[in-house]
């Protein structure tokens, strides 16, 4: 998961996503399922920085949501070799350094684990347009076509229940829908997905109960949530 970000901060990354190639909301297929009905993977990602174009991902974690229960293992969850130095300033944020990462695999290796754990769900992350933009440049990189899937952004959804949350960070919001973030392990991917996995959990109940019943609706609240200029 990308480092808290302030005002700043989270402007250059949508500026920096608004040249990505990932789309907004949910596929045709999605619009109309009941978010109670959906099978969801939350996905986390460490990374070597925070541009999608040239940076590398050296963790990532999978974690299936059922009907609104989290599995209680995850789908994936491994070290990944940047094939790059780490920057001391991203070890410093996520503890990740160069000898953690020598026998991890390739990104590229995983692709087929990653898309088999993801087929027929919707992703789910928090500020998961970063996950799914580096993803797809990784991919690229190596002669790979990464077909992303639908998805939807915890941080987005709690912004849209609750406006002041928008410059908070996740686990601002976490206590704000009544979860106790002390009890996890800020930027490692294992953790941070399971915080987010509890967070959209927690979200999509809330939606639920204000009649915002289907993947559609949640993505159509999403939108309208836009940082100031």
């Amino acid at each position: 998961m990308p480092r808290a970000p302030g005002p700043g901060l989270l402007s250059r990354l949508m500026e920096h996503l608004g040249r990505s190639n990932v789309d907004d909301g949910p596929d045709d297929r999605w619009v109309n399922r009941p978010l109670h009905a959906t099978r969801f993977v939350v996905l986390d990602l460490e990374t070597t920085g925070l541009d999608h174009r040239r940076d590398a991902i050296v963790q990532i974690a999978m974690i299936g949501i059922e009907n609104l229960k989290i599995d209680a293992e995850p789908l994936l969850c491994t070290l990944v070799a940047p094939r790059r130095p780490i920057p001391a300033a991203a070890t410093l944020v996520h503890g990740i350094a160069d000898s953690d990462v020598h026998d991890a695999p390739p990104f590229e290796s995983l692709l087929p684990r990653i898309v088999d754990a993801w087929h027929n769900a919707v992703v789910v992350g928090h500020h998961v347009r970063f996950d799914l933009a580096i993803m797809s440049a990784q991919a690229r990189r190596h002669g790979h076509a990464l077909a992303l899937p639908s998805h939807l952004d915890t941080w987005a959804m709690a912004s849209a229940c609750d406006r002041r949350l928008m410059h908070t960070d996740i686990t601002d919001m976490a206590r704000r829908f009544g979860i106790d973030p002390g009890v996890f392990r800020r930027h490692d991917a294992m953790s941070d997905a399971t915080l987010a996995a509890e967070l959209f959990v927690r979200l999509a109940e809330r939606l639920i109960a204000t009649g915002h019943a289907t993947v559609g609706q949640a993505a159509a609240l999403c939108d309208r949530v836009r940082l100031p200029a």
